[in-house]
């Protein structure tokens, strides 16, 4: 368990020491998890941090080193393995339609798959040389994505996230917790649980960021859309206005060409050597 000088900023995440107290997990007296393990992801848990009126130091990023006492380790090893926590309460949901069974549609075989067209498709459909272009095809992707996890970091991810980002301590501190208990699933657990956690992460995501995203896009598209039909018709309308003002000048002008053609017409006749002069 990490003391009160762990390089953690006070205002985020503040160290629990043994005289302090600590943060309790919110599920109902179960005592698999005490109160000294750290603090619990259920409703109603709270990080209690040591009453101290000193100003907050500076961000260490050094505190994002996976050390086994960190306090960090402490929450994610608090979190519990065989009960469930409190789960946030259900919308209300008046349609019950949306439970089709699309098992047949995409296929549940051994050898059906979806092609990148988005067909569903089985291996025994096609013929050997295809299946033989795809294993080699294959035996390339699996290849480089082994090159990709040996040289991707998730480690580095943070801390350049810790640098980029100073202010955003909070989100920093989340998605260190969040790839120790990645770590914790994917050494201790089977990969059916890494399938859960990633299936379940994303849909998450998908409700906090990418449907607030793409309606923030579509207004946005729609806002330019109408923006852009207005000045098409401000430009249709000047051009109807540019159109009609040059007929009526173009009128205008005849009538001025008649008119003076006219008055020299008269004058002509009534001058002393005109047509029009009686003998």
């Amino acid at each position: 368990m990490a003391s009160a000088s762990t390089n953690v900023a006070p205002a985020t995440l503040a160290p629990a020491s043994a005289s302090t107290d600590r943060a309790v997990d919110a599920t109902d007296g179960d005592s698999d998890h005490s109160p000294d393990r750290g603090a619990g992801l259920g409703d109603d848990t709270r990080v209690v941090a040591d009453h101290d009126e000193r100003p907050a130091k500076p961000v260490d990023h050094q505190a994002l080193t996976f050390t086994s006492d960190s306090l960090s380790s402490d929450l994610v090893r608090s979190i519990p393995d065989g009960r469930l926590l409190k789960l946030p309460e259900l919308p209300q949901d008046d349609d019950d339609d949306d439970d089709d069974d699309d098992s047949a549609e995409k296929g549940d075989g051994k050898y059906v798959f979806t092609n990148a067209s988005g067909d569903v498709k089985s291996y025994l459909d096609l013929s050997i040389p295809t299946l033989t272009g795809m294993l080699l095809n294959n035996a390339v992707e699996i290849t480089e994505t082994k090159a990709d996890i040996k040289d991707n970091s998730f480690e580095k991810t943070l801390h350049d996230a810790a640098t980029n980002f100073p202010e955003e301590t909070y989100v920093v501190n989340t998605c260190n917790l969040l790839s120790k208990a990645l770590v914790k699933i994917r050494d201790e657990h089977t990969q059916e649980s890494m399938d859960l956690f990633v299936m379940t992460i994303n849909a998450l995501t998908h409700h906090f960021h990418g449907l607030p995203s793409k309606l923030s896009r579509l207004e946005s598209t729609k806002e330019i859309i109408q923006d852009a039909i207005s000045e098409l018709e401000d430009k249709a309308e000047h051009a109807a206005r540019t159109r009609k003002r040059t007929r009526r000048d173009a009128k205008l002008k005849d009538a001025e060409d008649d008119a003076e053609k006219s008055l020299v017409a008269r004058r002509k006749s009534k001058s002393p050597n005109g047509s029009s002069s009686k003998r």
